[in-house]
């Protein structure tokens, strides 16, 4: 697959390839073809064993901590060995865990440097029993334990994507800060079936599967109905949002976690006042750091909803 690849896009666009794995299957035999084409690997991982077992099992039902692990070291001696570039790592955030124990965990007990914390795929319907300034806390207390370290060569794609956003540059992280055309999800399945993001399957699969590329060019398929509605709701936040003064770097948040069956996606995120305890504690980093607060006001009073800007 990537030397068919190679073959037919690499002379039309600048190619790369990633895979996202829990790493329990990791031999030497993945680890020379991830050498061969050049393959960047990510591992899913939730922390320590009693955190990353609650949920991270297998078909039998067990943990796969140790596997996992077992796998990351081998990886870890193929970055060593220079047949890679490093491994990062990509953790689910469930706020009853301590984010400071989780990030010490991946960063100095596994030695990780590149990693990421995702929100979970919540909608509007699955939200009911959750407080969304959890959410607002856990990312808070990572981020004083990123800025405690001062190691710029530690990168948290969410907490990156944060400061980039509030200076005026761009988002990391698709999903997180406003749209941008430069970046585009789509999911092919291993039967070819065509969707938009995977990343609104589990909350609003009447999008999916409902085209295959047996049947439909990828231009077509930017025009179904399905792409259109993603691609329109990406662009415009929701109303109760326009006025907000984080609209700027928030952009609504992600998709999913807008989407409800009655209004579609024209809702505030569910983490909606989680995010912006977050906003706020990134703003005040970057003013007792040496940004200026006329910039943050910059960046956050430029609206395209000119009442905002005057307000």
């Amino acid at each position: 697959m990537c030397q068919y690849f190679r073959e037919y896009l690499g002379p039309l666009t600048e190619l790369t390839f990633a895979l996202q794995t829990n790493a329990t299957l990791i031999d030497e035999e993945w680890i020379e073809l991830f050498s061969k084409h050049r393959v960047s690997v990510g591992i899913s991982i939730d922390g320590p064993k009693v955190v990353n077992d609650r949920f991270r099992i297998d078909h039998k039902g067990l943990g796969t901590y140790n596997r996992t692990i077992a796998g990351l070291r081998k990886l870890q001696t193929a970055v060593r060995d220079k047949k890679m570039k490093g491994v990062a790592a990509l953790c689910v955030i469930n706020p009853k865990n301590n984010a400071l124990e989780l990030y010490q965990h991946i960063v100095h007990e596994l030695r990780i440097q590149q990693l990421d914390f995702l929100l979970p795929d919540y909608t509007h319907h699955n939200f009911v029993d959750e407080d969304p300034e959890e959410y607002g806390r856990f990312l808070c207390d990572l981020l004083d334990a990123w800025i405690t370290d001062d190691n710029p060569l530690i990168r948290v794609r969410i907490l990156n994507s944060a400061l980039s956003l509030l200076v005026g540059g761009k988002t990391h992280l698709k999903g997180f800060g406003p749209s941008s055309n430069e970046i585009e999800a789509i999911t092919v399945s291993s039967n070819g079936d065509l969707s938009p993001d995977d990343s609104l399957r589990s909350g609003i699969p009447h999008l999916m599967n409902k085209y295959n590329i047996a049947s439909i060019s990828l231009s077509d398929f930017f025009t179904t109905p399905e792409m259109q509605e993603v691609n329109q709701a990406s662009q415009n936040s929701p109303e109760t949002c326009k006025f907000c003064c984080w609209e700027n770097v928030c952009g609504g948040n992600a998709l999913i976690s807008r989407y409800s069956s009655e209004k579609g996606f024209d809702n505030p995120s569910v983490f909606c006042s989680g995010l912006k305890m977050f906003y706020i504690s990134v703003t005040k980093y970057l003013i007792e750091n040496g940004i200026s607060t006329d910039k943050v006001k910059e960046v956050l009073l430029f609206s395209k909803h000119s009442t905002v800007g005057q307000s």
